[in-house]
């Protein structure tokens, strides 16, 4: 399963109007709910995995980053 949600302002934000933003993330929770994911919020699990300064694995604009020793694990791709 794939579900996106474009954020072309720094890769954070979007500049779609608020309500529209909301209907997003309400569908994006739907979609992760039914994939099995039961945690409260998948925005702090996405935060978390990026923060690079944390010990363990991170995602980076690099790929797959084994924080404790700076090693990309998994690069990266750009889309086709």
């Amino acid at each position: 399963m794939t579900y996106e949600i474009a954020l072309p302002i720094t890769g954070m934000m979007s500049g779609r109007p608020f309500d529209e933003v909301v209907e997003l993330n309400r569908s994006l929770t739907r979609a992760v709910n039914e994939a099995g994911y039961r945690h409260h919020d998948i925005l702090y699990t996405l935060l978390f995995l990026t923060c690079d300064f944390l010990p363990a694995l991170r995602l980076t604009p690099l790929g797959l980053l084994d924080a404790k020793s700076s090693e990309v694990l998994l690069p990266s791709a750009r889309p086709e």
